[in-house]
């Protein structure tokens, strides 16, 4: 009689296992795999197919080890690490969708994005720049006034959590906390270079100058090529920037005088639509993975530059794979909303001092694509036209 009611005792008394669905983190992961192909856009941002090639080559590459005795397996962890980004989505959140513990969540999204960081050497690097890309070799607007262009270059600001202690440094323009990153992606939307984790109080110029004098790992372009930027930069050789105090962004051309003025304005009015592709890539990767939209959640700093480094390499690794990324249909409309992307926005900085023999060639170089834009601006006269009717 007495040993049952201690039995008794001891099982009411005994504690209760928390995340007791019946569909476990890996019975979960396998419906999504093989679900509606919807359904892993939606949680996952990404195709079954891309997914599963994802995992095996974090696994051939030796990043992510996979045995049978471990308990989450490769493809759980990584949908755990997606799921988390891709909808900013607290440690309790996703122990509640995956049945693991906050601890076993967070060990697992650290130890993913650490192993996408170790693939980006493999992902994020330049392409072949030898020839002209297909984007400008195809447009009568670019081609071939922009014939050496092999990509754009831009910062953009990631919100970033730090303790009170940090968060001077990293203020924004707007007061925020953020990081700053310096980003180069090619025409094809590719990121070609990423450096994150900078002081958000920090100029561009500063930021590219830790990236070639510093880290010295700046993908310069070949010889007679180049980058395009904003006025946030110099005109250098390795970016072409456009002529400072004159109009430049597409809204300044609207209004009540709205047609350029001389060669200068023509240049100014053409030269952020080959620049837009790299604010279309970063505004489509907030856009894709909501962490980097903020505000972001309470990890270690190291952990959130971490986070955009491997959302840009998931962002190659869909282009690598015919994934379109502009196609959101099939991911839903949460907290990143299209109009809601906060866009880079140009500013007049300085950027490191090229050598005055460099500066002058690039100028030279900008004065050559602005006369010819302007001496060839009739045979697109329709177009100019319609755009500025007289």
């Amino acid at each position: 009689m007495a040993t049952t009611a201690v039995v008794a005792l001891a099982s009411s008394t005994r504690m209760h296992r928390c995340y007791d669905s019946m569909l476990g983190g890996e019975e979960f992961t396998h419906e999504l795999i093989n679900g509606h192909p919807a359904r892993i856009k939606n949680l996952l941002r990404v195709s079954s197919d891309t997914f599963q090639d994802f995992c095996a080559t974090l696994v051939e590459k030796g990043l992510l080890e996979c045995h049978s005795r471990q308990r989450v397996k490769v493809q759980e962890r990584v949908a755990i690490f997606l799921h988390t980004v891709a909808h900013s989505n607290r440690q309790r959140s996703t122990a509640e969708r995956f049945q693991h513990s906050t601890s076993t969540i967070c060990d697992h999204v650290n130890e993913v994005a650490k192993a996408l960081v170790r693939l980006a050497p493999h992902v994020i690097r330049p392409g072949d720049m030898s020839s002209p890309a297909r984007k400008i070799r195809d447009s009568p607007i670019f081609w071939p006034y922009f014939k050496d262009c092999v990509g754009a270059m831009d910062g953009t600001l990631v919100h970033a959590c730090l303790p009170y202690r940090d968060q001077r440094l990293f203020r924004g323009r707007r007061g925020d906390t953020m990081q700053n990153c310096l980003t180069v992606c090619d025409f094809d939307m590719k990121f070609t270079y990423v450096l994150a984790g900078l002081e958000g109080s920090a100029h561009d110029a500063c930021v590219l100058r830790v990236a070639i004098r510093e880290l010295g790992d700046f993908p310069f372009p070949p010889d007679g090529k180049y980058y395009i930027g904003d006025s946030g930069y110099m005109n250098a050789p390795q970016c072409l920037t456009p002529y400072r105090t004159y109009r430049y962004h597409l809204s300044d051309f609207q209004g009540n005088n709205p047609r350029p003025r001389g060669k200068e304005e023509y240049f100014n009015y053409q030269h952020p639509q080959c620049r837009n592709v790299i604010e279309c890539a970063f505004g489509c990767l907030k856009h894709r993975f909501a962490i980097l939209h903020g505000p972001m959640p309470n990890y270690k700093f190291d952990r959130q530059v971490n986070f955009v480094m491997a959302c840009a390499i998931v962002h190659n690794f869909m282009l690598l794979h015919g994934e379109d990324v502009l196609d959101h249909a099939a991911e839903g409309h949460d907290s990143t909303d299209e109009k809601s992307v906060p866009q880079p926005v140009a500013h007049n900085r300085q950027t490191p001092n090229p050598g005055r023999e460099d500066r002058e060639n690039q100028n030279e170089l900008c004065d050559m694509i602005a006369d010819w834009l302007w001496i060839n601006r009739y045979e697109h006269k329709e177009e100019f036209d319609s755009l500025w009717p007289t």
